[in-house]
């Protein structure tokens, strides 16, 4: 595709480096993991810090704004077209300030995006009508959210990253989480699939002392990183999603299953209501369910199913709008 823009994402790290992947692949993207990647040396780093904390900026606004400001977010591209600086909701410290409009200054052509992840009412430092002014365009992962403040909704994309290092242990199912409103459920999950015979790998975080108990492979209070969840997903016949009380929407376990052929086994029934339920490596919860599929069923989703989870899809609706 001839893209229009080259794009500037100053965005967030962990999940979401895997879920952008495909975008840092490309020539006309310049992907941030935050505001200040890519800046040498601690003193810089230490300026930008201070220069964008949030107490600071209480008693005197961005104090070293001069220097820091065109240390940020480098847009040098080989190929010259006009700029589309696209920050996720996590940059608040940024655009709470005036870079945006220095940015706007400096480069008068370009275009700004504001891309919400989460919903508005969990962000107390947004004034959601101030940056309607402010941006050209604000994309929201939530429905809602997008009804009510006026937003263009575009869910959470997601890329197939490369797996390097597998984990070397057969895994028929997998769950990483934290406790929250669900252990209950987990556990009974967990006893049924150890009673048909099936092999599990259970992180489950949050749970007190008490409450825990010992099982082949249960294991409390170890926090992974994202990029080890895959490694433990790659393993995995089959991906194990509770939904906690209230959730709604899709979370990153389906993509999960998606991108890396894997059964998955969810409560979220919305999911039969939606696009993804017709494929046959979904299953609802049941747990009377004879699970033996997971064993003897391997998954292959389709070819166009992964590619419009792909963050290439964000790109084509800016510039159909911008």
């Amino acid at each position: 595709m001839n893209w229009k823009y080259n794009y500037v994402i100053a965005g967030s790290g962990g999940f979401y480096e895997v879920a952008y992947y495909d975008l840092m692949q490309m020539p006309n993207v310049k992907y941030y993991k935050g505001y200040t990647d890519g800046i040498k040396g601690r003193t810089k780093q230490m300026l930008c810090r201070l220069c964008f904390n949030l107490l600071v900026n209480k008693y005197i606004s961005t104090p070293f704004r001069r220097i820091v400001f065109p240390w940020l977010f480098s847009s040098n591209f080989e190929t010259q077209k006009p700029l589309c600086f696209i920050f996720f909701e996590n940059q608040f410290a940024v655009i709470n300030t005036g870079y945006v409009e220095y940015l706007r200054k400096i480069h008068p052509d370009a275009k700004f995006v504001l891309y919400m992840h989460d919903i508005v009412t969990s962000l107390p430092y947004y004034d959601i009508e101030s940056y309607k002014q402010r941006f050209d365009l604000i994309l929201s992962y939530d429905r809602g959210d997008c009804e009510r403040y006026n937003l263009t909704y575009f869910p959470t994309p997601y890329s197939h990253y490369p797996i390097k290092n597998p984990k070397k242990e057969v895994i028929d199912v997998f769950f990483c989480g934290a406790a929250k409103t669900r252990y209950k459920t987990i556990l009974n999950v967990y006893r049924k699939l150890v009673e048909q015979g099936l092999k599990c790998k259970f992180f489950i975080v949050g749970v007190p002392k008490d409450e825990q108990i010992h099982g082949e492979g249960l294991i409390y209070d170890q926090r992974i990183s994202y990029i080890e969840n895959l490694e433990y997903v790659a393993s995995s016949k089959c991906i194990l999603e509770i939904m906690q009380e209230n959730a709604d929407g899709f979370t990153p376990r389906l993509w999960e299953a998606i991108m890396y052929d894997k059964h998955l086994i969810t409560n979220n029934k919305s999911i039969l209501e939606s696009m993804f339920g017709d494929e046959t490596g979904i299953h609802i919860l049941d747990l009377s369910a004879d699970f033996s599929y997971i064993k003897s069923q391997s998954i292959a989703y389709s070819r166009i199913l992964k590619e419009n989870k792909s963050p290439h899809q964000i790109l084509v609706l800016i510039e159909s709008l911008l």
